[in-house]
């Protein structure tokens, strides 16, 4: 029997994360800090509209963290007793129990990932 050899090159691994838009704040980052905003809107409470926003100006997308950057945020999202539809207090946690498995189907997608069926 004659010896096999096989050489295998990879590519470093930050090249491949980042191929793969998964480096710091690469597309699938992006992506999931874009859509858990967008996905949040319609549970955050309302009045001016200044808390539902704030998240566009005080989270650059692709850090990995949403931040509601008004002073009032953190009661609103402890205390806030809600209007008799979507929107009330711990909104990311609602939005999250309803909606997660479309934000990691749409990560997924981002990462180029094939559903197995």
């Amino acid at each position: 029997m004659a010896d096999i050899r096989v050489s295998v090159e990879l590519k470093p691994t930050a090249q491949i994360v980042g191929e793969r838009g998964l480096d710091k704040g690469g597309r699938v980052q992006r992506y999931i800090d874009e859509t858990v905003i967008d996905f949040c809107e319609p549970y955050v409470p309302f009045d001016t509209g200044a808390l539902k926003e704030s998240p566009r100006t005080c989270s650059p997308p692709g850090e990995g963290r949403v931040v509601y950057g008004v002073p009032y945020a953190r009661r609103q999202y402890y205390e806030n007793k809600g209007d008799g539809g979507l929107r009330g207090a711990r909104w990311f946690d609602r939005m999250k129990a309803d909606r997660l498995d479309e934000i990691v189907e749409g990560a997924r997608k981002e990462l180029g990932v094939r559903n197995e069926e």
